[in-house]
């Protein structure tokens, strides 16, 4: 029998497709404006592992959280703080730096992680979503990792847009005195290397996270924006899971002030 391709007409179709990606095109451009503010800094922090051989014994020795830094922000861990010697030598011996991540977590009891979420709950910009993001670290709490993940990602896309919209670009002048230094082969301050860790965990985070996956292929061992957002990541979430999401947030409010905050140290923004 011939079928009438008059009651066959798609263009719905095509007109679904592309509000879909209008849903997400705002995002993933939000999070390449917060990355390519990051970008001077994540320069330096490149410049510094690639020359820290040719520089004085003990600027490499003061560089060694850097290894364990860019390790961290292939994990999708940001950090914001100078860290001991104990946990960077075991992030950059580690074979499995999730696994070492959960170690020193359960170790601390989470007493961080909890700092760091009473610090995001208290945030003058987490207003409008602070609903959301108290059910999600109570989800969290009670051992609800897949709804708390689900609910932290609705509030990362919200906060990412917002956040990348007002961005003011007053990073770069205390970029420039952090090369400075370098390039005078001057071992670098806590807050230095604070400023880093948080740009260059952020920024490596932000890559790996708000990548477009096709849903055709495997699910990505990574926890991934487009996949979760579009219900289509079915892997199991876990605690640590939570606390990379956590951290996220907090990263992406505590380099905005950082960057609307030029004078300002990363540990007194974080409340450190």
């Amino acid at each position: 029998m011939e079928m009438d391709n008059r009651h066959f007409n798609l263009s719905w179709m095509k007109d679904f497709i592309v509000a879909l990606q209008e849903m997400v095109l705002p995002s993933i451009e939000a999070a390449k404006r917060i990355q390519e503010s990051l970008l001077p800094v994540v320069e330096v922090a490149n410049d510094i592992i690639q020359h820290a051989q040719e520089i004085g014994e003990a600027i490499v020795k003061a560089l060694r959280p850097v290894e364990a830094v860019e390790r961290l922000g292939n994990a999708q861990f940001v950090i914001w703080e100078y860290t001991s010697d104990d946990f960077v030598e075991a992030i950059i011996a580690s074979d499995s730096v999730n696994d070492t991540l959960s170690y020193f977590l359960r170790n601390d009891n989470f007493k961080q992680v909890e700092g760091t979420i009473e610090k995001t709950t208290n945030h003058p910009a987490m207003k409008k979503m602070i609903r959301l993001y108290t059910q999600s670290a109570k989800a969290f709490h009670n051992g609800d990792y897949d709804l708390a993940v689900n609910g932290f990602t609705s509030i990362f896309d919200g906060l990412l847009t917002e956040l990348s919209a007002n961005s003011t670009h007053k990073l770069p002048p205390r970029i420039k005195a952090i090369k400075e230094k370098f390039e005078k082969e001057e071992v670098l301050f806590s807050d230095d290397f604070a400023l880093l860790a948080l740009a260059l965990t952020l920024e490596k985070t932000l890559d790996s996270f708000s990548a477009v996956k096709d849903f055709k292929e495997e699910e990505p061992e990574l926890l991934n924006r487009h996949w979760i957002a579009h219900g289509r990541s079915h892997r199991q979430k876990t605690n640590l899971d939570c606390v990379k999401m956590v951290n996220l947030i907090w990263g992406l409010l505590l380099i905005q002030e950082l960057d609307e905050k030029q004078g300002d140290s990363p540990f007194r923004l974080a409340g450190e």
